[in-house]
């Protein structure tokens, strides 16, 4: 058992919670992958405890716009290359609590060329138009989103789940228990290194193969493989497909 299979297993077992895993995932991955240049549009920080977050783009938008319950306390704010969307008088918990009471749902809509960068402790993540950028770090829950040029998600339980168009640079998707399902499109070159610590990978499409045969890791190339996409999973399926 390697050591994304341990988190894993001690996360199924209750003796750490989201929040350890997503450290120790963390630590294992190394830093988070370097910027490209950043989004023409700068980009928008949010950092919320519990919530159902959908994302959209309005071409329309000069600035981001919410709307949320007045519960959820939202500020948003102009800041430097952005803006940021923060919880008033919540401190941002990661973790198995309030399992099953019902979580409060907001919508963010963005201008176009704006990259987004999410610290969700509990909750869906679902960005609905493509993205320059997004990188989302959330403890237990899904990330689905619907196309983007550049990713950082890491999440410590649940579904990763999107299409992306990723033609270089570094980028990386981190789970520790659950499920990955990304579709690379058209114009992605980049190379691949793909493991699970307890699962299965699934790797079909235009890819050029470099495992002999199916298993717990993979390597393989996309195009002239320019850029590098890092997917690691503790316990769980990963499935990639090349368009």
């Amino acid at each position: 058992m390697d050591e994304y299979a341990k988190i894993a297993s001690l996360l199924e077992e209750g003796r750490i919670s989201p929040q350890e895993a997503e450290k120790l995932l963390a630590a294992l991955d190394g830093p988070s992958p370097e910027r490209k240049t950043a989004a023409a549009g700068g980009s928008l920080r949010v950092q919320i405890d519990r919530v159902d977050l959908r994302v959209g783009v309005d071409p329309a938008l000069g600035e981001p716009k919410v709307e949320a319950p007045d519960s959820l306390r939202l500020s948003l704010q102009k800041r430097e290359n952005g803006w940021e969307l923060k919880q008033q008088g919540s401190k941002l918990r990661i973790g198995l609590f309030d399992l099953f009471s019902k979580r409060h749902a907001a919508r963010l809509l963005l201008p176009a060329g704006v990259g987004l960068d999410v610290r969700l402790g509990q909750g869906a993540l679902s960005v609905h138009d493509p993205l320059p950028a997004l990188r989302a770090s959330v403890g237990q829950g899904s990330v689905d989103f619907a196309a983007a040029e550049e990713l950082d998600v890491q999440l410590a339980q649940g579904s990763i789940s999107g299409r992306a168009r990723l033609a270089g640079g570094s980028h990386r998707l981190s789970l520790g228990m659950g499920s990955v399902k990304l579709v690379l499109e058209k114009g992605s070159d980049l190379r691949l290194q793909l493991k699970t610590g307890m699962g299965e990978i699934l790797v079909t499409g235009a890819v050029q193969h470099a495992s002999k045969k199916p298993s717990a890791r993979y390597e393989g190339s996309v195009g002239e493989g320019r850029g590098m996409l890092k997917v690691s999973v503790g316990m769980g399926s990963v499935e990639v497909e090349v368009l």
